[in-house]
């Protein structure tokens, strides 16, 4: 990497590259280079983003280095957004061809280069053939995806707990809602839920989850398998039908299938003990 910050330092000293100035008269720090990572600074503008893309460019046409360099910076360089907002689509999209032209060595201003393998091929993971760039929504929904699981599972943190009690109550974050005059954040994570919302289902604890309507079994939430739910069945929990651990189907009007019921009474379940459901 000596050789990337040659150029880095040399643009700096031709006033190509603007470093970022903590205090006035302080040090100027345009890159950090450390074992696997590298930091590059640079005042906030477009033109300097361009300006940094070229000598990277440069850089990896001379070094053969092209790939790890991509992965460890350009695609690096949106992470912090795509940690608490979802990107709107014509940013993503955006996103996606910049680094495509990136990789292929394309120049916008005459849409010069060739993209020699399909983006589906590329942004696969190595072990199915591609190049293991991820998409930029796919990334995003990943990262965001972080707070999902903390709103679960860590509701010892202080932004868990200001989130939790001014937007979900006692509600489980697999419930939150989109609704008007909610912080762009809030919004997001509510996207993010509905884009995986079928890969979560509730591990039983106590058994306060509605029978039907909770995802509870690997196939879904019980009623999308049956006609319809008995009007007399619709308010009932795990727990109403466990005795002494022991499932009670025979407690409910509303029929379903055989299969359905020998997959239920396989389930070992003990709602008499302390732990709570929990979203996995």
């Amino acid at each position: 990497m000596e050789k990337l910050d040659i150029m880095i330092s040399e643009s700096v000293t031709d006033g190509g590259w603007k470093p970022v100035q903590i205090s006035k008269g302080g040090p100027k720090i345009s890159h950090l280079f450390f074992t696997d990572d590298y930091l590059l600074f640079m005042k906030a503008k477009a033109s300097q983003v361009r300006h940094a893309f070229n000598i990277i460019q440069k850089f990896c046409r001379a070094s053969g280095l092209k790939l790890a360099l991509f992965n460890s910076v350009v695609t690096a360089l949106p992470v912090y957004p795509m940690q608490v907002y979802w990107l709107p689509r014509t940013i993503c999209n955006s996103l996606d061809v910049a680094v495509r032209n990136f990789l292929w060595g394309k120049n916008t201003s005459n849409n010069r280069g060739f993209s020699w393998v399909g983006w589906d091929k590329i942004a696969c993971p190595k072990s199915m053939g591609g190049l293991g760039i991820r998409k930029s929504r796919l990334a995003n929904i990943s990262l965001l995806r972080k707070l999902i699981r903390n709103l679960i599972h860590d509701k010892q943190k202080l932004w868990v707990q200001i989130l939790s009690h001014k937007y979900l109550g006692s509600a489980s974050v697999l419930q939150a809602r989109n609704r008007s005059g909610v912080s762009y954040t809030w919004r997001s994570i509510c996207k993010v839920v509905t884009a995986l919302k079928d890969g979560f289902r509730i591990r039983l604890g106590g058994g306060d989850v509605s029978f039907w309507y909770d995802k509870w079994i690997d196939e879904g939430p019980l009623y999308l398998h049956i006609p319809f739910v008995d009007i007399q069945d619709s308010l009932v929990t795990v727990r109403d039908i466990v005795e002494d651990g022991i499932w009670r189907l025979d407690k409910l009007v509303t029929m379903f299938q055989v299969p359905f019921a020998e997959k239920i009474q396989a389930i070992p379940v003990n709602t008499s003990g302390p732990l709570e459901d929990t979203v996995v």
